[in-house]
């Protein structure tokens, strides 16, 4: 085994779990500890705050957060605004310490239709194409652990009845229980996804496709620049209207690896039934900080999109100056309910 995910970790005080793990990590060097904690302060619980568990020597902690801040961006309750400023108020330590998820053992299946008030309160997403809009922003706006769980992939409902589970959305953790799209990705064992539905397969193959990209150095280690404030109508009539956008990089400053100089912007799309187009700017103070120039020539390449990767020859990929990138932008399409993945790199 080569990790534990610990219930309630702040149930349990630091002293004990800094035993534990210490000792724990003897026995296998490198086993992972995830801890499943709500810390908060005034609980009254043993730990009230992250950093006891970071001291302790969690790898990472659930943040829920940001999980709860796209439910609430649903719900119509906040808006990406507030999921930006979520993210700003976090240090790198912490960040790094983090576990982002969509759903949990806990939560309502990112997939389920219900969107009602059932059992632990506010529920989810409605729909597996939430995936395509909201994984990109989760996983790719920190340099935190993810957590997925089984059947996230592809578009898992929890929609079976077992004896300890009403129809509530959640797969049982208490029953033995068949989640409907697990069965059908196994396939009698093959594990090929033989007898998943045209649009669990694609889902499944955008993850494919998706989950290679977190390898990328801009977004295990690089910082984050929120975009939205600067691709605001009210500033630039031909962007495109309703997209959460961002950018993580490395600073020019930072180290020698290759990847200084490049940006890995992610634009999704919240207006509600509809594609969205325009063009994208970023300002003149994000491209000084990865050391580009006004006149650095610069490939502008859509890397993912709702289908999956995108061509290098495709005409969502440009070349422009860095002063056009400030000036005129580039141009992006995004279909419903989706995110796009861009990379900017000088030539």
């Amino acid at each position: 085994m080569d990790g534990f995910r610990c219930d309630f970790a702040h149930y349990v005080p630091q002293e004990a779990w800094k035993y534990l793990l210490d000792n724990s990590r003897r026995v296998r060097p490198g086993a992972f500890f995830m801890a499943e904690a709500y810390p908060w302060l005034g609980s009254g619980d043993p730990v009230v705050d992250r950093r006891q568990l970071i001291e302790a020597g969690f790898d990472a902690i659930y943040w829920d957060n940001p999980y709860n801040t796209l439910k609430y961006i649903y719900q119509g309750k906040e808006t990406y605004n507030d999921y930006n400023q979520l993210i700003l108020s976090r240090n790198m330590t912490d960040l790094r310490h983090s576990a982002m998820y969509l759903d949990n053992h806990d939560e309502v299946r990112i997939a389920s239709p219900i969107r009602l008030n059932v059992g632990y309160g506010e529920t989810g997403f409605g729909s597996m194409y939430a995936c395509y809009q909201l994984a990109p922003i989760q996983y790719l706006s920190t340099p935190a652990h993810i957590l997925m769980s089984n059947g996230g992939e592809v578009g898992e409902e929890g929609d079976e009845t077992t004896g300890y589970s009403s129809y509530d959305g959640r797969n049982s953790i208490f029953d033995y229980g068949c989640p409907l799209s697990l069965w059908a990705l196994d396939n009698d064992g093959k594990w090929d996804g033989g007898q998943l539905d045209d649009e669990r397969k694609q889902l499944l193959k955008w993850y494919y496709d998706f989950m290679p990209l977190l390898k990328d150095e801009c977004l295990r280690e690089g910082e984050y620049f929120g975009l939205s404030y600067w691709n605001d109508v009210q500033r630039f009539g031909d962007c495109p209207r309703s997209v959460y956008s961002f950018a993580r990089y490395l600073p020019s400053n930072s180290s020698d690896s290759p990847y200084v100089g490049r940006l890995i912007v992610i634009l999704a799309n919240f207006m509600p039934g509809q594609q969205v187009e325009g063009f994208i700017r970023l300002p003149s103070e994000l491209l000084e900080r990865v050391g580009l120039h006004e006149s650095s020539n610069c490939i502008v390449r859509c890397l993912l999109d709702r289908n999956g990767l995108v061509p290098a020859d495709s005409p969502q990929s440009h070349q422009l100056t860095a002063m056009e990138i400030v000036e005129k932008g580039f141009r992006v399409q995004i279909h419903d309910q989706s995110s796009s993945i861009f990379s900017i790199r000088p030539l």
